[in-house]
């Protein structure tokens, strides 16, 4: 459930997170060839782009803040303003066509959680 207070960056988490979902929904659905980054980690091109798409939606509204990514972006953890970023959480799933997987995106003022989107393409929930 989302808190029925909303601010700027609770709203461009959801507008991320969903950026990111379309990604991996189009993969998921036309087919998607997996690497291995190491072992047992799983990687594809919907990870990467799907983090992209989620790091644009950001950076539009936030340019100066910092992003830490799964797959890419590698954000200082110490800074003020740290958006914290994993475009494909569940990508054993999303592999083998099971539709439990989901974008991530959190946000932090100053070392401390401020809002957060866990959204699930495949159930667009």
């Amino acid at each position: 459930m989302i808190s029925p207070i909303t601010t700027p960056e609770l709203t461009i988490a959801e507008e991320a997170a969903r950026a990111g979902g379309a990604v991996t929904s189009r993969y998921f659905h036309e087919g998607i060839e997996m690497r291995s980054k190491d072992i047992a980690n799983l990687v594809s091109d919907a990870d990467l782009e799907a983090e992209q798409a989620i790091v644009a939606v950001i950076r539009r509204s936030f340019p100066g803040h910092e992003v830490l990514g799964e797959e890419s972006h590698a954000g200082d953890v110490g800074a003020e303003h740290l958006w914290i970023v994993d475009p494909l959480d569940g990508t054993n799933n999303f592999a083998h066509r099971i539709p439990h997987y989901a974008v991530s995106v959190a946000y932090y003022r100053g070392g401390q959680p401020e809002c957060g989107i866990v959204f699930n393409p495949a159930r667009d929930a």
